[in-house]
């Protein structure tokens, strides 16, 4: 059984992790503000307006590595005076990083409903990204007992070290404006989504109609979709490695990516249609956003690098896993 020290010092390092995961991940790392040419016109492909989107998004809102080099930060932040103490007292091998959130890929034009990427599989995404957390979760949550010096370690630790606070973490984490370029960025997608393919909620309409096996065999509605696709992740058992060849999937990951296919089935039906009308409309509005935010683009852009490099003095180098000592 869980103790109550468990609860207290489990709470303290991963409450606050996972509600972030889904809302700022992005997929790749080292994009420049200026590489490559840019198109102006709305000529460009679906292809072209995704990738430039993503680029420049990316170049202010930071990739996916560089994401998990902020957790990293952040994990220090919260459990590094912890670990210090413990690491005194005579237990070295406390690990401050292994309670460190892991970001998930993330479409730039998510925010415009409309223009998101067709076929994108959210959800396993998500799930596969997550997976180092939940194996250290059953770690950080296990029910062999520690010896009693131990627990009273751990309880003169908690009672004399002081976490940084949610802002210290934040202001320690993210670059200067990045915030605020990331609203204004969702704020730009949505408008021009709703001028462009019309009321959002036309979507949702759309899929509330499709009649989801998903939805129906738990009795929700489209609005819950999100937390029941996570439920249903959660019956299937750990998912794939990143990477890991698909041949080798089990059979009840199998039946995952099916329900995930009957939802990007219906998805593809509600908004293909405006999806390949109107894209090519949004090259124009990233190439605006680009050149007025250009300034405050190159200060966060040159805040990542910082944030990775501060990582790396951790020993974070890009891999999964606790970062030992």
């Amino acid at each position: 059984m869980e103790t109550n020290t468990d609860r207290r010092l489990n709470r303290r390092l991963s409450a606050w992790g996972l509600a972030a995961l889904v809302t700022t991940s992005l997929t790749a790392c080292g994009t420049g503000v200026s590489d490559g040419p840019q198109a102006t016109s709305n000529s460009a492909s679906a292809a072209e307006v995704h990738a430039e989107a993503q680029r420049v998004y990316e170049s202010f809102a930071g990739t996916q590595d560089q994401h998990d080099a902020a957790y990293v930060l952040q994990t220090y932040a919260r459990n590094g005076p912890l670990d210090a103490c413990l690491e005194q007292r005579g237990y070295p091998e406390w690990d401050w990083s292994l309670s460190r959130p892991y970001s998930a890929p993330y479409d730039a034009l998510r925010p415009s409903i409309w223009f998101a990427e067709i076929g994108d599989r959210v959800y396993s995404e998500n799930e596969i990204a997550t997976r180092p957390y939940s194996e250290a979760e059953k770690v950080m949550n296990s029910d062999e007992p520690r010896p009693a010096d131990y627990e009273q370690a751990i309880r003169g630790c908690e009672a004399s070290t002081k976490p940084a606070s949610d802002d210290e973490v934040e202001r320690g984490s993210h670059p200067a404006g990045a915030s605020a370029l990331i609203e204004a960025w969702r704020t730009v997608l949505r408008e021009a989504g709703a001028e462009l393919g019309g009321d959002p909620a036309a979507y949702d309409d759309c899929m509330a109609a499709a009649d989801l096996p998903v939805l129906e065999k738990n009795s929700a509605t489209y609005d819950d979709l999100a937390p029941v696709m996570a439920g249903e992740a959660g019956k299937v058992g750990p998912p794939p490695a990143p990477g890991q060849d698909p041949g080798t999937y089990t059979d009840a990951w199998q039946h995952l990516l099916e329900l995930e296919d009957q939802v990007l089935a219906a998805d593809t039906t509600c908004r293909t249609d405006v999806h390949d009308r109107e894209i090519s409309n949004l090259m124009p509005l990233i190439t605006e956003f680009a050149e007025e935010h250009a300034e405050d683009i190159a200060i966060a852009h040159q805040g990542w690098y910082e944030i990775v490099a501060r990582a790396v003095q951790l020993g974070y180098h890009g891999q999964d896993g606790p970062l030992g000592k």
